[in-house]
């Protein structure tokens, strides 16, 4: 079972990551009814803008993190508002987050050795790195 933070899409919604390593998914939980649903299929991390309108994610080793707005996404239809590569000697993103309006990026990125490093992306300048220290753990004040 995979296992990650919840991450709200709005008010009631939220997405939970499930399945398993070599088959991600995740499914959607309304709080305010119960339903549970299924959520699109393999990503391994997930961050969303506290306005729940952008949706990073990562789909695991050697995969880049992509920005999709959280409507694309939930309809599961491959557009993107933009990508970040995994940076030369780093194996994959282990922590993503958004700031409130999804303009600004945190990633954790982990080598192969254990050690990490934070970067943070800025949207408005085409998700151009803006900053990187060692760091193992992200979140925005909000």
């Amino acid at each position: 079972m995979l296992a990650g933070p919840p991450v709200w899409l709005d008010a009631d919604r939220v997405v939970l990551l499930s399945g398993s390593s070599a088959e991600p998914a995740s499914i959607l939980v309304d709080t305010a009814s119960g339903k549970v649903t299924k959520g699109p299929p393999g990503e391994r991390r997930l961050a969303t803008s506290a306005d729940g309108k952008v949706i990073a994610t990562s789909a695991g080793p050697g995969a880049p993190v992509v920005l999709r707005s959280s409507k694309g996404w939930l309809a599961d239809d491959g557009t993107s508002i933009g990508s970040v590569e995994v940076p030369e000697g780093f194996a994959e993103a282990t922590a993503l987050a958004l700031d409130a309006t999804g303009e600004r990026l945190a990633i954790v990125w982990t080598r192969e050795d254990g050690a990490t490093r934070c970067d943070v992306h800025d949207g408005a300048d085409g998700w151009r790195r803006v900053l990187s220290h060692e760091a193992s753990v992200v979140a925005w004040l909000r």
